[in-house]
């Protein structure tokens, strides 16, 4: 008999998306699956969807709780899933209705713990703007090369070439086995805890992994959702930033993942501080208010090593002159840069 497959959706007052995600996954070509919605504090109107869903699916089931945020409610879809592998999918996302057959496939003709997979990201009106397929020269990581050949690919880009791998460090984006992640007793730490929840707990996750299968095919449908965290101004997002660093800093050298992950945690880093200073340039405020909130974000203590450590970094022209200008603590000039990216946009 088929192995049964679990996809755990994370549910919050995404009622008008939900519909989308679910028909994506009850249509797919495989069928021996559950799906876990995990209803987080939603609403009437979405908590009401995720049962409607539940009647008309018997494959489906809906935990209903309180609001804990991202990282836990994929906790409890984990605690109650029975598959031998594990989906996590945002619910205001979508799948190829292929997904789970190719990844099963997958995962049973090479022994993978982990099927990593790519995507293609989705904007507000519905068009595909880009496809991210993994570029791995191999198949099948195994052993030693997760962490110094996989891993490093997964966490940034290259800072020797600036080039992308295109395979992201990300729940949606992979099937795991549940074998592994009970034998390792894994789960995700909370976003409110430290936010990009899933590159700190995947790190975790991978020290128990022993074979890894890529698969060079877009599955996933990542979309474009203007309420999301990463599109809103929140005072405190830099120290966020700043903390999810130095603990990611610390689990790698405790996991002892070496130095090119720390390279590769520099670039991540960077990235995330393009994106808050973006939602400055976004935010409601007056013009001096954003330049001062900029101001403080370039000139933190922390900020300018990183931005020093990162001279030598191979990456594109824009991106380049950016932080050259955030090294020289040009304020001004990196706020019209990134201006006119979003305007672009």
């Amino acid at each position: 008999m088929d192995i049964k497959i679990s996809v755990i959706v994370p549910v919050f007052n995404t009622e008008q998306y939900l519909n989308r995600c679910l028909e994506s996954i009850v249509n797919q070509t495989y069928k021996n699956i559950e799906v876990i919605l995990v209803d987080d504090g939603s609403e009437k109107v979405c908590s009401d969807l995720c049962d409607v869903w539940a009647k008309k699916d018997e494959r489906i089931q809906v935990v209903h709780k309180q609001n804990e945020g991202l990282g836990y409610a994929r906790n409890t879809g984990i605690q109650r899933a029975t598959g031998e592998f594990l989906f996590f999918i945002d619910s205001d996302d979508y799948l190829d209705e292929s997904t789970i057959e190719c990844c099963k496939n997958c995962a049973e003709e090479t022994a993978a713990e982990i099927v990593c997979y790519g995507f293609s990201a989705v904007n507000r009106n519905g068009k595909i703007v880009s496809v991210r397929i993994p570029e791995m020269p191999k198949r099948i990581y195994e052993g030693e090369e997760i962490c110094k050949i996989l891993l490093p690919e997964m966490l940034g880009d290259n800072p020797k070439t600036g080039k992308s791998a295109n395979i992201e460090m990300s729940a949606w984006a992979a099937m795991f086995s549940a074998k592994l992640i009970r034998q390792a007793e894994w789960k995700f730490v909370s976003e409110r805890e430290i936010i990009s929840e899933d590159v700190y707990s995947i790190l975790s996750l991978y020290k128990h992994v022993q074979r890894v299968c890529i698969l060079n095919k877009a599955f996933y449908f990542y979309c474009e959702n203007q309420n999301s965290l990463t599109h809103i101004y929140k005072e405190d997002r830099y120290q966020k930033i700043k903390q999810f660093y130095t603990a990611s800093l610390s689990l790698i050298e405790q996991l002892e993942y070496g130095e090119e992950m720390k390279e590769r945690l520099k670039e991540l880093y960077l990235s995330f501080f393009i994106g808050a200073a973006k939602t400055i340039v976004r935010a409601s405020m007056s013009y001096a208010e954003k330049i001062k909130k900029l101001k403080s974000i370039i000139e933190d203590e922390q900020m300018q090593v990183v931005l020093f450590e990162a001279n030598k970094f191979v990456m594109n022209r824009n991106k380049a002159l950016f932080f050259q200008m955030a090294r020289k603590k040009r304020v001004k000039v990196c706020y019209l840069l990134l201006w006119l990216q979003c305007r672009r946009k």
